[in-house]
């Protein structure tokens, strides 16, 4: 990564970007951070971009390969992620993101499945999101929301 000329990170993105990266293998810990900052970086936040925007140390395809087939788990880096959001910010900033319905006997909806429709080609998104609140849902037991 080229970081001539550049401030520090500041300490807490530092500590929220090495606890992220726990959740990882040793071995991914440098690409995932490159892209991580990276994406930061972009306005969109797309991986080609990420990697357009740093001089990364290896060749795309090694990126590449890295989301595609390393050897590490998404679910345990969402679970990561949530740990980290459940500890830096109060329960009333996480009750705000929930969407409720309209009438009181009908469950929340969170806004990871907000307008994704199966009829509108949507099904991958769907199984996804799903499976991404099932691997987080048990962090919240205990917690009112």
């Amino acid at each position: 990564m080229n970081a001539k000329g550049q401030v520090g990170i500041p300490g807490e993105l530092c500590n929220w970007i090495t606890f992220l990266a726990k959740a990882l293998p040793l071995r991914s810990t440098d690409t995932f951070i490159e892209l991580l900052i990276g994406a930061m970086l972009t306005p969109t936040g797309f991986v080609t971009d990420a990697y357009l925007m740093l001089t990364m140390r290896n060749h795309w395809t090694s990126y590449y390969k890295w989301l595609q087939q390393g050897k590490w788990s998404w679910l345990a880096l969402a679970r990561q992620f949530m740990r980290l959001v459940l500890a830096s910010v109060t329960h009333d900033v996480v009750h705000l993101a929930i969407i409720t319905r309209r009438t009181s006997k009908e469950p929340v909806a969170l806004p990871l499945l907000f307008r994704l429709m199966p009829a509108s080609s949507n099904t991958g998104k769907l199984v996804a999101a799903n499976t991404l609140v099932r691997a987080v849902q048990s962090l919240f037991r205990g917690l009112r929301v």
